[in-house]
């Protein structure tokens, strides 16, 4: 039996979409924990005459989009409010002092949880496992595909389904097989959701990689998953015996049987660990040229998260920037006349509005996000995982 373990190297931070508003959260700093509350517990703790009160209700109406109302708010009832009277939803762990003039004003991203216990879900670790795989058969394949899309400019990649139409000759020889075999492939992969026990909360701030001095946009604080914490579980399957299918349905056609190949334990952490090398060697080179790690005292982290002789790394999660989920780094790198030519089609990580500053080209991703407190600036959303045989 195959066991998954999965370690959290760096603060990871899986949102719902949502931002908590910094007074359901009471920061024992003393005690280095933030506690979270049920806002209807807190305004059930505000006296009748202040929660009616016609400047209060206004300011509560205009609470979501401006930034003055937020403030006089979270004032006004971290001053009312005594939180050791009422149960709390659950506690995360927290390094930031009482004077850090945002820690009672800021908005808080929410991390996904299930019944307040944080997890990984298994949709993510299944959607990075995938990534890399794709990234690994581009590569192996790329001077094919690079002759290809210089033969015949009307070849598009939008997707791995264009590159293998592009790049196999399939005996059955539709796109509907395509499709089926991708979807089934996929199927094959089973990824379980992953809790773990702690969280921490952290600030976060993304400068944009030229800036010497390291100017910065200051975010949100954000809710993660704290770091150190090591799961071990049936977290990730190889369906063994759909996989036995897949490989009996495609059996006379030698393309598809070198994919299915990647459906392997082992190989699945070669491809993970291939991947994230590449975009850590990418983010170095950022580096070398904007110094902006090595201001942050990042470079050294990255250089041994470059080590890993067991197992594999992969980045997840919100802060990661797009060559962290896509295949445009191959492109870029090993043809980027195409990749220029094709960005706005193709590689731009949005979608270009008129009107709007568009992403460019060779200064992409142009930010980095890190988070911090008071002891530790974090490269986000790194975790380990290592598959372990128990027979």
């Amino acid at each position: 039996m195959i066991k998954t373990k999965v370690e959290i190297i760096t603060p990871v931070h899986i949102g719902t979409g949502e931002n908590k508003i910094a007074f359901e959260y009471n920061y024992r700093v003393d005690s280095h924990i933030c506690e979270h509350y049920e806002i209807k517990d807190i305004f059930l703790m505000i006296p009748s005459k202040d929660l009616l009160d016609e400047k209060f209700l206004t300011d509560l109406t205009k609470l979501k989009n401006n930034r003055s109302n937020k403030e006089i708010i979270n004032s006004k009832i971290k001053g009312n409010v005594d939180y050791t009277k009422f149960t709390k939803n659950y506690q995360l762990n927290i390094d930031m002092q009482k004077d850090n003039y945002y820690l009672n004003k800021k908005d808080v991203a929410e991390q996904i949880k299930n019944l307040n216990t944080p997890i990984i879900p298994g949709s993510t670790i299944k959607g990075a496992i995938f990534n890399a795989i794709e990234y690994e058969i581009l590569r192996q394949y790329f001077p094919q595909i690079k002759e290809k899309l210089k033969s015949n400019n009307s070849y598009q990649v939008k997707n791995i389904e264009d590159i293998y139409k592009m790049l196999f000759p399939f005996q059955q020889g539709n796109e509907i097989n395509i499709i089926n075999f991708i979807k089934i492939m996929r199927s094959c992969l089973i990824c379980r959701d992953i809790p773990f026990k702690e969280m921490r909360l952290v600030a976060a701030e993304r400068p944009k990689i030229n800036d010497i001095e390291v100017s910065s946009m200051t975010l949100t604080h954000f809710e993660t998953i704290d770091y150190g914490q090591c799961e071990i579980g049936d977290f990730i399957i190889i369906d063994r015996k759909k996989l036995k299918m897949l490989t009996s349905k495609y059996i006379n056609e030698p393309y598809y049987i070198q994919i299915i190949k990647f459906l392997n334990y082992n190989n699945i952490q070669i491809a993970c660990r291939n991947y994230f090398k590449a975009m850590i060697k990418e983010e170095l080179n950022v580096n070398d040229k904007y110094q902006n790690y090595s201001l942050l005292q990042i470079d050294e982290a990255l250089k041994k998260l470059l080590e890993i002789d067991k197992g594999c790394y992969i980045r997840i999660g919100k802060n990661t920037n797009y060559f962290f989920k896509t295949i445009s780094y191959l492109f870029k790198t090993r043809y980027p006349d195409y990749y220029e030519r094709n960005f706005e089609k193709i590689f731009s990580p949005v979608k270009l509005k008129k009107g709007r500053a568009h992403p460019i080209y060779d200064k992409m991703p142009i930010t980095r996000t890190y988070y911090y407190d008071d002891n530790y600036i974090y490269y986000p959303g790194v975790i380990k995982i290592e598959f372990i045989n128990e027979n």
